[in-house]
């Protein structure tokens, strides 16, 4: 049944139960009339105002449902955004922080670049010769690259320490101090190990290493450079008029200093025959030492251990004086040698 057919049956209802009630009551027809038709609109109001106010009761629940779920809506939402500002603050603060530790470490840096005696240029090529290393780069040519850069940062760190250390024989340090030094370069040379045994070898002098590290001690002395050498005759049996003439001889053409200290000197001198060894100083200040291994065979090729180049005034002082004593007791070479 519809709610107006409702209406309407209860409105007739009540209309025909006033108009009998009034009928029995006061025996008046239109009065009975007037009541029912009263009485009719009284319950069709009132069914009216009922059913009105339950529309707005359950509008009213309606609209709080909504209400309190747009509350949890926005509650959500708004929790949302503030977890959104919050992580993109922390984010923020986080690439703000590295940016300044960035920028500190860069003047850092810089301001160190600038202070070092190492020339500002050369550094900044140096580093952005190592950035230019792509991900399109071979796998092999990184790892040289990154070997390198390593081999280089751990002879500086050596090197800043006092001394810097080279497994096996050198070429680059040699060459370098020799080419690059100013004023003196002062060597002694085991004649077994530089200049050959006697079998008529040449020793170091004949190798490439050693033609290249006269040719640049050729340069030094052009250039105003004093080169000093003491070849040591190590051995008694080692003929100095042998194979050795020939490496003096051409070490003299070149325009070095050359002595020649043998047994019976460093006897009369109070040598001790077990400290002698291959040093050089360049310039008096950078130390160069190789260390030889020893040998059963004195035919064999000399091989050489390790090589060290320092920097500490103390060792630098004293190879200078023990340079200083042998140049004393040694023997100047004729050109009837």
């Amino acid at each position: 049944m519809s709610i107006v057919a409702r209406k309407v049956i209860v409105t007739v209802v009540v209309g025909v139960f006033g108009y009998m009630l009034t009928e029995n009551a006061l025996n008046d027809g239109p009065l009975a009339v007037m009541a029912s038709v009263f009485l009719g609109g009284v319950a069709f109001v009132t069914q009216f105002l009922v059913d009105t106010e339950r529309k707005l009761d359950g509008l009213q629940r309606s609209l709080e449902h909504e209400i309190a779920a747009l509350r949890r809506d926005n509650a959500e939402h708004l929790e949302a955004l503030r977890e959104a500002h919050s992580n993109h603050q922390r984010k923020l603060d986080g690439h703000i922080r590295r940016t300044f530790r960035q920028i500190s470490e860069a003047t850092e840096l810089h301001a160190l670049v600038s202070d070092s005696p190492l020339p500002a240029q050369a550094v900044s090529d140096w580093v952005r010769a190592a950035v230019q290393v792509s991900k399109e780069t071979p796998e092999l040519t990184s790892q040289v690259i990154q070997s390198e850069i390593r081999r280089g940062l751990t002879f500086m760190r050596e090197l800043h320490n006092g001394a810097g250390s080279y497994d096996g024989e050198d070429r680059d340090w040699l060459l370098n101090l020799a080419k690059l030094a100013e004023n003196s370069i002062k060597a002694t040379s085991l004649a077994t190990v530089d200049s050959g045994t006697g079998a008529g070898d040449g020793g170091l002098w004949q190798t490439d290493l050693g033609m290249r590290y006269l040719d640049y001690q050729e340069q030094a002395i052009r250039r105003g450079v004093t080169v000093q050498r003491i070849f040591i005759i190590d051995i008694p049996q080692l003929n100095p008029r042998g194979p050795l003439a020939d490496v003096l001889q051409r070490q003299r053409a070149r325009g070095v200093e050359v002595r020649v200290l043998n047994p019976l000197s460093m006897h009369r001198a109070e040598v001790n025959a077990n400290a002698l060894y291959d040093f050089i100083v360049f310039d008096d200040q950078v130390t160069y030492e190789t260390i030889s291994a020893s040998r059963a065979d004195l035919g064999s090729a000399p091989y050489i251990r390790s090589t060290r180049v320092g920097v500490d005034p103390t060792r630098t002082a004293e190879h200078l004086k023990h340079f200083e004593t042998l140049w004393k007791i040694a023997t100047e070479v004729s050109d009837q040698f």
